[in-house]
């Protein structure tokens, strides 16, 4: 082979690689388009030039290959499909142009990319299942030494002195850099599996590149770590630290020298033949036992049976939660953050579509809370949670608890084995203990709650997008913002519900309150002890006849969370999949069994055909397997859906905030919302919030709309038609203003409404939220006016109203106009000053008094 042949399958090697490293989103939450692309399409120039001027003319029946690869294409989402879009591109241009060798580096491109894309699905479903490489650091720790490293040794971590500190090595498989390693090892051990004389030479082969491999990645390991130390770390420890294991460039970087490694020790063969168009029987064989086998282990990844449906009799254990209870009454009485961070809010709404119990000790029957503190009536008093308790329910639901007895984890195991459904909740670092208390019971099913704390990777709180294959749980959860999280650490056929991408899990640190590092983060020795990568943040089980959902960010249900940021979707997704027992809990078991049984069987014929014939079967391997893939994933991935069905709401309770027109109401991710207090709110008087981005679903789920600042777009005639019925059929719309020049007056005009604009006197010192100049409406019926200025009107139009706010910057979170006057979620006005809690208690009451007593 030529210098410049084995160059070109280096570069080849090293863009598919700069690919899947700018494109998929492990150690980052975004993805670098535009570098994948020009890798991308470096990749394919390469190989169009290696094949350049090939002479041999295929067969133009192979172009049948183009309709089983289109199809892949189309049914597996993207990235992952790109290989088989190349492959596609190939055979069609072998269908046009079979004597141009164009086709081939788009066949050979494709091939390699779809290796790749394989490697990638393996592993996307087995890393979060286990970081830890504890057999490497055994090997590293000798080397280590021989690099002239003060170190020791245990329990799989190695310690490094420097200076006058003591840094902690846990070796995992993401410090490894076995990401891009497994994008390089897949097509290099396809190569030399096709161009190897026998099976038993195949072998043979695979297991020195396999030693070879594992050399070199302790090698770039103990090198890595040398470059960490070089040069002060100070403060910059953990930013130098996630560069040089985990940025996207120094990956490719150290893997440069491998490429060449590689390039010097095998002759890599850059002629391809392809055998004449035949079927023969051995080959059918071969291609049927391969597509069958892929069908069946892809379909034991995502089989997720519907299951017979259960009553839908809900527990609370409501003697263990000490964290999040759900025992305490949120209404217009009791305030401060105690009030907004528990689950009563979920706890109630869960009663729409279910029969929900609460099981409280004795002690809570005595117990007296504080004189402004309402508690709920307990529907089962006991000691303990026991198994007579539980046969009368289908679902328990475990929260932060405090620790179980023995008999109450064997009753709750025998609960699930039986077809009970479990949803626990737990949360960061071992919180109070609480991922000790869930362990005794998820741990006898392989389920973990890690002891630490996980955030994106520049230590923010993490978001969570859905893709287009998903789990049962999140088909209605389009994105999930996270509070901060444990990783769960769970086998690897479990369900993975969120699998973050993009994270850091870093240690509790139990001398601080929360259990957080924010006293010590800077420390250098705290930069190299963590995880990074994708963990698990929420999983599903079937284990025996039951279900069990395990969560890991408790505070996202709280009363000043569950009903936005995807809490929601996530709760009633749980809840809906827990209501159904298993009858066939075995099947992924047998599919897997049967799959990986075909495919040795497939593996093994195929090591005895011919070599020259083998670059033409594989390519049929390859497309016989994506098909078999493809329908698989047709066959058994659950639809996805971006709302909740109008069935768990309670329409004449329900406030649909409309989020199609409106400003931003609440936060998500980076953007902050100026109206959470006031969504929070509407909780206090028996309300369920809803924000939705359809007014069709707004009309559907709750009998009043609210409409606040629409600032985004206008309201079209079929919008204006839609709120129009809906109001004539009993249903409330409130649309909340502070200004005269907004979107919407058709909206209000059609309800024979408009605004004016009432101007400030010259001399005016007057300040707070409700001033008699500003926006004021004018027609309907003046329910409230500040001197002159009317700042809410309602006209009644069939049996519903519409109601005219034009003080909707009072109801903004924030004090004294900055930017609004509710405060925030854990605000408290009996703690204020005076002149404060007269202010914030005057708008708190006008918002229970829209819902209480004008939109009715």
């Amino acid at each position: 082979m030529t210098v410049l042949k084995r160059v070109l399958i280096g570069l080849i090697l090293l863009s598919s690689v700069a690919f899947w490293l700018c494109i998929v989103r492990i150690f980052r939450f975004e993805s670098y388009v535009t570098y994948g692309l020009i890798s991308l399409f470096i990749a394919i120039g390469l190989t169009l030039v290696l094949f350049r001027g090939h002479k041999y003319e295929i067969d133009r029946k192979w172009s049948i290959l183009l309709i089983p690869f289109a199809i892949s294409s189309v049914i597996i989402p993207y990235p992952y499909n790109t290989g088989f879009i190349l492959l596609a591109i190939g055979f069609f241009l072998v269908a046009i142009l079979p004597r141009v060798s164009l086709w081939l580096g788009f066949a050979v491109s494709g091939l390699i990319f779809t290796v790749q894309a394989a490697g990638m699905s393996i592993y996307h479903l087995v890393i979060p299942s286990g970081h830890s490489a504890v057999l490497m650091s055994y090997l590293a720790y000798p080397l280590l030494k021989i690099f002239g490293f003060v170190t020791s040794f245990h329990g799989g971590t190695i310690f490094i002195q420097k200076g006058g500190d003591v840094f902690p090595f846990p070796t995992t498989w993401d410090t490894l850099g076995v990401y891009p390693f497994v994008l390089l090892f897949l097509p290099v051990l396809t190569y030399l599996l096709l161009t190897s004389e026998t099976f038993n030479n195949a072998v043979r082969r695979a297991a020195g590149f396999l030693a070879l491999s594992l050399i070199y990645l302790l090698v770039r390991y103990v090198v890595l770590i040398n470059i960490f130390f070089s040069g002060d770390l100070g403060t910059e420890a953990l930013r130098k630290f996630a560069e040089i294991f985990f940025s996207s460039l120094w990956m490719f970087v150290t893997f440069i020298p491998f490429v060449v490694l590689l390039l010097l020790i095998y002759t890599f063969g850059a002629e391809i033949e392809f055998p004449q168009f035949k079927i023969e029987k051995r080959y059918a064989m071969i291609f049927l036992a391969l597509f069958v086998s892929a069908f069946l282990l892809c379909g034991s990844v995502f089989f997720k049976e519907q299951g017979t449906q259960k009553q839908g009799r809900v527990l609370v254990d409501e003697i263990h939660s000490a964290w999040e209870p759900s025992s305490l009454i949120l209404d217009k009485y009791w305030y401060g953050s105690e009030s907004t961070y528990n689950a009563y809010s979920m706890i109630e709404w869960f009663k729409v579509a279910y029969d929900v119990d609460r099981v409280m000790s004795p002690a809570y029957l005595d117990w007296v809370p504080g004189e402004t503190i309402s508690k709920v009536d307990p529907d089962v008093v006991s000691e303990e949670i026991t198994s007579e308790i539980l046969q009368n329910y289908d679902i328990l639901i475990l929260k932060t608890p405090t620790m179980y007895t023995e008999r109450e984890v064997a009753a709750i195991v025998d609960f699930i084995n039986n077809g009970g459904g479990l949803f626990v909740i737990g949360d960061h670092s071992n919180f109070c203990g609480t991922s000790t208390a869930l362990n005794q019971i998820t741990g006898q099913f392989g389920i973990t709650f890690e002891f630490d704390s996980v955030n994106n990777a520049t230590g923010r709180l993490s978001l969570y997008e859905r893709g287009e294959i998903t789990h049962l749980c999140a088909k209605y959860m389009p994105r999930f913002d996270f509070l901060t999280s444990c990783s769960i650490k769970a086998p690897a056929a479990v369900g993975r519900v969120i699998p973050g991408y993009g994270l850091s899990a870093e240690p509790g640190e139990y001398a601080s309150t929360g259990f957080f590092r924010e006293t010590r983060r800077d420390l250098p020795v705290l930069a190299t002890d963590r995880n990074w990568g994708i963990f698990h943040q929420c999983v599903a089980a079937e284990c025996g006849k039951g279900r069990i959902v395990a969560f890991a960010d408790s505070t996202t249900i709280s009363n000043f969370r569950i009903f936005f940021g995807g809490s929601d979707q996530m709760a009633i997704g749980s809840m809906e999949y827990l209501n159904y027992s298993n009858k066939y809990s075995y099947v992924p078991k047998i599919l897997a069994l049967f799959g990986i049984i075909l495919a040795g069987v497939g593996l093994f014929l195929f090591g005895d055909i011919e070599k020259k014939k083998r670059i033409g079967v594989f390519m049929v391997v390859v497309c016989v397997m994506g098909l078999g893939s493809s329908l698989s994933v047709a066959a058994f991935a659950p639809k996805v859906y971006d709302t909740i069905p109008a069935k768990y709401y309670d329409w004449e309770t329900t406030v649909c905030f409309d989020g199609d027109h409106s400003s931003e109401i609440v936060s998500s991710g980076e953007r902050e919302g100026e109206y959470n207090v006031f969504l929070i709110w509407t909780q206090r008087v028996g309300r369920v919030p809803t924000i939705e981005y359809s007014l069709k679903e707004c009309v559907e789920k709750g009998k009043t709309i609210v409409i606040v600042d629409p600032v985004t777009k206008n309201f079209s005639y079929e919008d204006i038609e839609l709120l129009k019925e809906h109001v004539k059929k009993g249903g409330n719309v409130l649309m909340m203003v502070d200004s005269s020049n907004v979107l919407g007056l058709n909206l209000i005009a059609e309800f024979g409404l408009e605004i004016e604009e009432i101007r400030k006197p010259q001399d005016a010192t007057e300040e707070g939220p409700l001033l008699p100049w500003g926006p004021s409406a004018k027609g309907g019926e003046a329910l409230k006016k500040v001197g002159e200025r009317v700042i809410l009107a309602r006209v009644s139009y069939g049996d519903g109203y519409f109601v005219l706010c034009t003080v909707s910057n009072a109801f903004r979170d924030g004090f004294r106009g900055q930017p609004g006057y509710m405060g925030y979620n854990g605000t408290d006005p009996y703690a204020l000053s005076e002149d404060e809690k007269e202010i914030t208690l005057e708008i708190y009451n006008l918002e229970y008094e829209l819902f209480e007593e004008i939109l009715v």
